[in-house]
């Protein structure tokens, strides 16, 4: 059975709107990643903040409503940010599913950093992820990679994959 994996930051919890609230500007506005999270030094509860994305009841309740149709797993992959910026992080994203989709704490995984999620792949597997890194080194693993936009674009992609992948398909009943 495959697993479609949802990330979190920028897929369910809104992180760039919350970074522009308490610094101004998203990270990757900034000249490198370093000197992003040296400006979050004092926000170190950052993802416990995070409101959800506008379409994230979309996309989740979406990916659940395929996968009683197509009979897949469904997962959270994320990736907590490098050399212990953030302690809690692993915390507080564990937290902050549980208040919004406990579900989903079922498959929760972390890469344990961004470059890391492919090793999750299993061929077949799916990854919506808002990260562009992250796609090709999915699907050269074995996997189906689909950019997050939005719900809309990454729920039609999503099925028109699973609807390409019969040895998947349930039998209706």
């Amino acid at each position: 059975m495959i697993t479609v994996y949802l990330d979190m930051d920028g897929c369910i919890p809104d992180f760039d709107s919350k970074t522009i609230e308490l610094i101004g500007k998203r990270l990757r506005d900034f000249p490198d990643s370093a000197s992003g999270w040296a400006a979050m030094e004092n926000h170190k509860d950052i993802y416990s903040l995070l409101d959800k994305m506008p379409d994230a009841d979309e996309l989740v309740y979406g990916v659940q409503r395929l996968s009683y149709e197509f009979n897949f797993e469904i997962g959270v992959l994320t990736a907590i940010p490098k050399i212990g910026r953030i302690p809690l992080a692993r915390q507080h994203k564990r937290e902050w599913l549980k208040k919004h989709y406990p579900f989903l704490l079922e498959n929760f995984q972390i890469g344990p950093h961004a470059e890391h999620k492919q090793f999750h792949c299993v061929p077949g597997d799916v990854l919506i992820d808002d990260s562009e890194m992250n796609i090709p080194q999915w699907n050269d693993r074995g996997g189906c990679g689909i950019l997050h936009i939005d719900a809309k674009t990454s729920l039609e992609q999503l099925n028109r994959y699973l609807a390409t992948n019969q040895a998947i398909k349930n039998t209706p009943i």
